[in-house]
């Protein structure tokens, strides 16, 4: 007998460890594991080892962690993947590869500041396009400027090459 009672008037009888059969028998009623009140189907308090897969058909909702064991753990597969995460925040410590486009509704801040580059010398990106470039250190442009408005130089401008202009150059003291 499987019921939800005989499981617990076993369990009380014997203060040991229930083993469900692996075939056979159907458990009817809440079953409740660490505690007297069942609020789900299945309620169980404490720690909790599941071995083999889990397959959940509806709604996972969490008022925990999901921590990993290893590093070598995954969410998903190449295969299997998940339609979209909702997160309030995503910490990483080996880096992430996004296969699409990435639209962002805030800021991109470094944890420290002057230590961390946009690209590499060999990975760079195609083409910025940005409202304002502010550097407070020096720029390096290697290959051609063009600017469609004005240039203003606050400082020393070393030109080594040519410098060609269609109009005006102002120049002041």
């Amino acid at each position: 007998d499987w019921s939800v009672s005989s499981i617990l008037s076993k369990a009380a009888s014997n203060a040991a460890d229930i083993y469900y059969p692996k075939t056979g028998g159907t458990i009817t009623g809440n079953v409740v594991i660490g505690t007297s009140s069942a609020s789900k189907t299945l309620t169980v308090y404490g720690s909790t080892t599941l071995k083999n897969s889990v397959s959940i058909t509806g709604t996972l909702a969490m008022g925990g962690s999901i921590t990993s064991t290893s590093t070598s753990n995954n969410i998903g597969t190449t295969s299997a993947r998940f339609g979209t995460a909702y997160l309030t925040g995503l910490n990483t410590s080996s880096g992430a590869t996004i296969g699409g486009a990435l639209d962002i509704s805030g800021n991109i801040t470094p944890s420290t500041t002057t230590s961390y580059d946009l690209g590499t010398s060999s990975r760079r990106f195609n083409n910025v396009y940005s409202k304002t470039i502010n550097a407070s250190s020096d720029a390096s442009i290697g290959g051609s400027l063009s600017v469609s408005t004005n240039l203003s130089v606050t400082g020393t401008a070393t030109i080594t090459g040519n410098l060609t202009a269609e109009n005006q150059i102002k120049v002041s003291n």
